[in-house]
């Protein structure tokens, strides 16, 4: 059953007939919407899949003593690593695409201190002569003595955070540990038995999952600026009518998904819930579109000139992705493409990227839709990982929202009236209908309730039914309400 379905079925158990306006089926999706997200969490077992999620402790370390981090003499906010380009000096290799981006780098003082800091942004640059090669670290707090040399590190994530679809883990194994379980702790009890390493010190075969915080990055407050430019269209994605989201990510996760090889996306370790919507813009014939978007670098304080250019000039490490809803397709399309009407990646470009020149060369992802929550619920194990480990964890997840009037709930026939009803409800009261509102929620508790004792009893014959034995998670604590993967 699509959303037109579902539309259908709520407007002709009204007796009155609503002018079907755009702004009225908006609002009507919206107590849909509403409604299925909420029936959906009543039912846990409709919404539980297995994922797979590689987790690791150190990311990279120290190879050797002489492999070492100082902090550059013209910026404490950048730890600088000097590599002479003729000799020899074993160093391990820190990789500069992201992947280290948002993660943290704990470093030995030549005072025997232990400093955590977290990571910004790595990249690597050469001097003028050629002489050495630098990997440099902007940091997303100044260093506390900008003297400090020779200081050993290691780079970590003392945090696994989840993709933003979970809900709840439910259950986890080490997947090459022969189904090696993985018992749930609160942090309170993992603080209690002295099993709480903060910073991941302790490493072996992790034996304790342990829920940690929340996090959530700034995202923009204002729609990209878009216009119709007169210049070539390229394509091969044909004009049209079109508008655009933007939202901010930072980081990269280690887990890959195939997409678009001329853009090769990666899944970023956090991005923002996305701004508001931009206005719509139609092109055809001789024009391509040109968003204007803000300058991150400078609003979070990465390009401020002093008496001389910092080393972390614009290198925040926050990027900016582009989110395309085609509204129509112009006519006489050489390619004959679907109007989905909602926001799919289209492209992804640095913080400091003032302007982008779309001309169909980039092609929105139908398989990555935006997501609108921008929170990632962590976890911590322990002890952290000592090697690379493939986890298998049961999860609840958080459906896609129903936007296209194609889009289908993944749910039989039976479990769609308490959808029909709830929505019913919040019609009603909207309306100012509160006793009719009243007994549809009624409606939809009970067919909730009968779907609950249908899951929950085996049937033995005609008219016997006995209750099942309902067998206990394997986890006995309830984990991360929200949101996978590392």
């Amino acid at each position: 059953m699509q959303l037109t379905d579902l539309r259908e079925r709520v407007l002709g158990q009204i007796d009155w007939s609503p002018t079907r306006s755009t702004d009225f089926i908006a609002r009507l999706d919206g107590f849909i919407n509403r409604a299925y997200l909420e029936i959906f969490g009543r039912l846990p077992f409709l919404h539980e899949k297995e994922v797979v999620f590689f987790s690791k402790g150190d990311v990279v370390s120290t190879g050797t003593t002489t492999d070492t981090f100082a902090v550059n003499s013209t910026d404490d906010s950048v730890l600088e690593r000097t590599i002479p380009a003729i000799g020899a000096l074993a160093t391990t290799t820190i990789e500069t695409d992201n992947r280290h981006d948002g993660r943290y780098i704990e470093l030995v003082t030549p005072r025997g201190d232990k400093v955590v800091r977290k990571i910004m942004h790595v990249w690597s640059a050469t001097d003028t002569l050629g002489l050495f090669t630098y990997t440099r670290i902007s940091l997303d707090q100044p260093w506390i003595n900008d003297t400090d040399t020779g200081m050993t590190w290691r780079i970590f994530s003392p945090v696994h955070y989840l993709d933003r679809s979970t809900v709840d883990i439910r259950g986890a194994q080490i997947a090459d540990q022969q189904g090696y379980p993985i018992q749930a702790m609160t942090q309170a009890e993992a603080e209690r038995y002295g099993l709480f390493d903060i910073y991941g010190e302790a490493q072996g075969i992790p034996q304790r999952l342990i829920k940690g915080d929340r996090q959530q990055i700034p995202g923009p407050v204002a729609a990209p600026q878009v216009v119709s430019v007169a210049g070539a269209w390229t394509g091969p994605e044909p004009q049209g009518t079109f508008q655009f989201y933007m939202t901010y990510c930072h980081g990269q996760r280690h887990t890959r998904r195939p997409t678009n090889a001329a853009r090769n996306v990666n899944i970023p370790l956090f991005e923002s819930a996305p701004s508001p919507v931009s206005s719509s813009v139609t092109v055809s014939g001789a024009n391509f579109v040109r968003l204007t978007l803000p300058n991150l670098d400078h609003e979070m304080g990465y390009n401020i000139q002093l008496s001389a250019l910092p080393l972390d000039w614009s290198r925040c490490g926050f990027r900016k992705r582009i989110y395309l809803v085609r509204k129509a397709v112009v006519a006489g399309a050489a390619i004959n493409i679907q109007t989905r009407e909602v926001p799919e990646l289209l492209l992804e470009v640095d913080a400091d990227t003032p302007t982008v020149d779309w001309k169909g060369v980039e092609r929105p992802d139908m398989f990555y839709r935006m997501v609108k929550s921008g929170v990632y619920q962590g976890f911590r194990v322990y002890p952290a990982p000592d090697q690379e480990y493939e986890w298998r964890l049961r999860v609840h997840y958080r459906p896609d929202l129903l936007e296209n009037p194609a889009d289908a709930p993944p749910l039989e026939e039976s479990f769609v009236g308490a959808i029909i009803e709830r929505a019913l409800s919040f019609l009603y009261l909207a309306d100012g209908k509160p006793d009719l509102s009243e007994r549809a929620e009624k409606k939809s508790e009970m067919i909730v309730k009968q779907l609950i004792d249908s899951q929950g009893t085996i049937k033995l014959g005609p008219g016997k039914r006995k209750p099942s034995r309902i067998v206990k998670e394997v986890l006995p604590y309830p984990l991360p309400r929200r949101d996978i993967g590392s």
